[in-house]
């Protein structure tokens, strides 16, 4: 299954990290990862912190799959809102996940903390904008629950800017990151801890020995007492239920803009365009990157016609939002695939079809938090045999 079509920025702009080798012999350790995507790698550095002899597996390269293709933003927004949410779970339940992802920014940033390291962590507003529901009825709920929100007048508060809706809410303390220089930072000081980290080893299969599980890669074997899937898509085949859908993101950057300011640089932003949901950020060497996460299905389709479309409406959408900018190109643009789940949230923990392993799935518009959110969950169940979290997240919700 081919993941990404076209050329990612992230992958452009992230040049010369270390290569690691392949598995060449027989191992034993506690507990392997499979998939070294920023799930992968925050789930194995964050138990190896906790001294869990730990291997991390990788059937490509590091942070290669949807993590070169992730927007890097960290924000609460799903595709649904709080409201709507509770509408579909219980409200105590869909209050907590978004709360879990407003504080996972501030994870994020602890961890960049402890590794002596930035990997573009930038603290930056979300402006949330979405004409199809009561703006007013959701920023009075989150505001309820203490959230650290505004509601704005647009044409007020940001010059230059133009949209077809006049109010937002603005979701404090979040942030944007480069999620592949994070995914190689965090391997790096896995590799310091004594974790071992194996490039283009693909799981093969796995299977159940006395007290033992055997992961099989090409021609070598594994010995250990846990497994830990990180591998979003690949491990979807091991699940008839729960349902997931497998949607299209439609991503560009643009050429570098001079002078960004006001509200392009100032927020990130979260917009409902129509039934899609459109993030848009700025990059560290000042470009503007927007991803469009599809609602619907798209099967059999020609993905190089429909990346040029997609590309095009995303560069007119910026140009008829910022009037300033009207010289923008696209120098990056590519297609890539995410998992939604029926009810908005991910899949973290066990499943009793399949002792002994544990899953860290990001799913959904809201990856990039899930996998922090993921790895800490896993890492409690792995060390405590429980977190408080789980059922939140669980396959039997």
């Amino acid at each position: 299954m081919n993941l990404i079509y076209g050329n990612t920025y992230w992958n452009n702009i992230n040049k010369n990290y270390k290569n690691y080798p392949k598995l060449s012999n027989n191992e034993v350790c506690d507990v392997v990862v499979v998939g070294a995507g920023l799930a992968g790698c925050l789930t194995a550095y964050y138990l190896s912190l906790y001294n869990v002899n730990t291997i991390l597996i990788e059937k490509d390269l590091i942070g290669s799959g949807t993590t070169s293709s992730m927007d890097g933003m960290l924000q609460p927004e799903l595709s649904k809102t709080l409201l709507d949410l509770s509408r579909i779970i219980p409200k105590e339940a869909a209050e907590r996940a978004y709360k879990l992802s407003i504080k996972a920014s501030d994870e994020f940033e602890n961890t960049l903390f402890h590794l002596c390291k930035v990997c573009e962590f930038n603290r930056k507003d979300t402006l949330y904008i979405n004409p199809l529901v009561d703006l007013k009825k959701e920023y009075n709920l989150r505001k309820k629950l203490d959230f650290e929100v505004k509601y704005i007048n647009l044409p007020d508060c940001i010059e230059k800017f133009t949209i077809n809706d006049e109010d937002a809410i603005v979701t404090k303390n979040t942030a944007t990151i480069d999620p592949l220089k994070f995914s190689h930072t965090l391997v790096k000081a896995f590799e310091a801890l004594g974790g071992r980290i194996y490039e283009q080893t693909p799981l093969i299969s796995y299977d159940y020995s006395e007290n033992k599980m055997k992961v099989s890669t090409n021609g070598f074997n594994i010995l250990c007492k846990k497994i830990v899937f990180c591998t979003g898509l690949s491990t979807l085949k091991l699940f008839k239920k729960p349902s997931f859908s497998l949607k299209n993101t439609f991503g560009i950057v643009t050429n570098p803009v001079n002078g960004v300011k006001d509200c392009i640089d100032k927020y990130s932003m979260v917009i409902k365009d129509n039934q899609n949901l459109l993030h848009l950020r700025t990059t560290s060497d000042n470009r503007i990157m927007v991803l469009q996460y599809c609602t619907d299905e798209m099967k059999n389709m020609d993905i190089e016609a429909i990346l040029k479309e997609k590309s095009q409406y995303l560069l007119r959408k910026v140009q008829s939002m910022y009037t300033d900018y009207n010289m923008l190109n696209i120098d990056y643009e590519w297609s890539s695939r995410y998992i939604e789940s029926k009810d908005d949230l991910t899949y973290i923990g066990t499943h009793t079809k399949y002792p002994n392993c544990y899953f860290n799935l990001p799913a959904g518009t809201n990856s990039n938090t899930y996998s922090i959110i993921g790895a800490q969950i896993i890492k409690d169940l792995i060390l405590y045999g429980s977190d408080c979290d789980k059922n939140l997240f669980s396959f039997e919700r």
